[in-house]
């Protein structure tokens, strides 16, 4: 089991306490997720399809995107950039680009998706109460 989880055995009762504090919301989120990437790792689960191995969901084709030519450390072009609004869903051409604008996106209100090589497209922020796993 990886820290912070604990094994705690007591007669014939085995715990294996994941978060440190229950009372703590933030705490019971990052054990949660902690727990399932273990697991996952230890059953050796398939993937769901709508995922792919970085976490990011499939996501549909938006009503109205903008293509942008962004390189990986997240250079666009500022007229291009100045443009968007927070009804609109970037689209850039690699995960690495869509995490190098995420930062400015998110100051915007814009979304940000990525398409692979089979036309898929991808949203690296899906909802929800992530944390980032390093193993």
């Amino acid at each position: 089991m990886p820290p912070p989880a604990v094994r705690i055995e007591a007669g014939e009762v085995t715990v294996l306490r994941w978060a440190r504090d229950p009372l703590d919301r933030a705490e019971l989120v990052r054990a949660a997720t902690l727990h399932e990437r273990w697991l996952t790792i230890v059953l050796a689960a398939p993937i769901d399809r709508d995922w792919n191995r970085h976490g990011d969901r499939e996501a549909e084709r938006p009503e109205r995107f903008v293509r942008l030519a962004v390189d990986d450390r997240g250079q666009v072009d500022p007229v291009a950039w100045a443009a968007l609004d927070a009804t609109t869903t970037v689209v850039v051409p690699s995960r690495r680009a869509a995490l190098a604008i995420a930062p400015r996106a998110a100051a915007l209100g814009v979304a940000v998706r990525y398409a692979d090589n089979d036309g898929r497209w991808w949203d690296p922020f899906p909802p929800g109460d992530w944390i980032e796993y390093v193993a």
